[in-house]
């Protein structure tokens, strides 16, 4: 996965620029950045600090850091999941709604209607 593969050590790679070393303190960040985007990413940075203590590093390209580290390219996930919690009464799709039946819709809402508007008209006579 990275150090001695030559790989990076994130898994969309782009391949581009040079290779940088991070240390304990660029895998913390990476570790709470991970933790904020809910992927499991964090675990595996965890267990290897917790074997290797302050020595750990890990071999990465700039750019692919910058790119997980983004909160612009990551903040529509966050975002869909604020608004999924906050509305909870949206708007069913149609394909999870009942079809509408002339003979059965129809009739029962202008029943409903006609009886509103008797009580509307006996009301104001």
């Amino acid at each position: 996965m990275d150090g001695k593969t030559g790989n990076c050590f994130f898994a969309p790679c782009n391949g581009k620029g040079q290779r940088q070393v991070f240390k304990i303190s660029g895998i913390n960040t990476i570790i709470s950045r991970s933790k904020e985007k809910g992927d499991d990413l964090h675990t595996i940075l965890a267990s290897r600090v917790a074997s290797e203590g302050d020595s750990v590093s890990i071999h990465a390209h700039k750019n692919c850091y910058c790119n997980y580290m983004s909160t612009s390219r990551n903040s529509g996930v966050k975002k869909r999941k604020v608004f999924e919690s906050n509305n909870p009464g949206h708007r069913p799709l149609k394909s999870q709604t009942q079809l509408f039946e002339f003979k059965r819709d129809y009739y029962v809402e202008m029943n409903a209607f006609l009886r509103i508007q008797s009580t509307l008209s006996v009301g104001s006579k």
